[in-house]
């Protein structure tokens, strides 16, 4: 047990060593436990160097908030070998079942990186605009489209009508950094998709909007 404890506290000071060298809040932080506790219960880490854990892992938390690490960077700071930095974080995104952290899109990442342009943003608000963008993103896979930062503006102000939270397209482009007129291009897509017209986003509830099939 004491072995198993020298080990774990090495472990968080290596892993908040290599965060330093980026602007991440306290919060954010408190994921290494987290996330480092979820992970050993799902795989043997005898055969990875403590070196290659904490990078692998910070790498991952960093991909997941959307901060622009480039792997040869963040290899390179914590001299490690980079396939296996990335081959952990692959295995941590796996084990959190958080794989969309290595899509094109990384959804949660754009999500919480608007979340902080909006002041004391209600929570279940932000929780269900990542609901509906998953649900989407399946949608447009099937019709072959891309779906894509816009994309998400669009889910953001849906959701927004949808839960009566008020804010406007003009808001919603400046937190996400998409023009209205963009916002206002990708809403028609995601109606298209859905099989529904905007003017029903105001007598339906969130629930009915996730389950919403196209009625042809």
């Amino acid at each position: 047990y004491e072995n198993q404890s020298v080990t774990y506290v090495r472990f968080m000071r290596l892993a908040n060593a290599y965060l330093s060298n980026y602007s991440i809040s306290p919060d954010i932080r408190k994921r290494v436990p987290k996330y480092y506790s979820t992970i050993t219960q799902k795989n043997r880490m005898t055969t990875i160097p403590m070196e290659v854990r904490a990078a692998g892992l910070t790498y991952f938390i960093l991909k997941e908030i959307n901060i622009a690490v480039i792997p040869q960077d963040h290899a390179k700071y914590t001299g490690v070998p980079m396939k296996a930095m990335i081959r952990f974080a692959k295995l941590t995104a796996k084990a959190l079942n958080k794989p969309y952290v290595f899509s094109s899109t990384n959804i949660n990442g754009l999500i919480e990186k608007a979340a902080t342009n909006f002041i004391n943003p209600n929570n279940e608000y932000i929780g269900n605009v990542g609901k509906f963008c998953q649900v989407m993103e399946r949608k447009f896979n099937d019709s072959n489209l891309r779906f894509s930062k816009p994309t998400i503006a669009s889910c953001f102000y849906i959701v927004s009508v949808v839960t009566r939270e008020g804010y406007t397209q003009a808001k919603i482009a400046e937190a996400t950094g998409v023009s209205e007129v963009t916002i206002r291009n990708n809403n028609k897509k995601i109606f298209d998709v859905l099989g529904i017209e905007k003017d029903k986003l105001e007598y339906i509830i969130f629930s009915e909007l996730l389950k919403w099939k196209r009625k042809y």
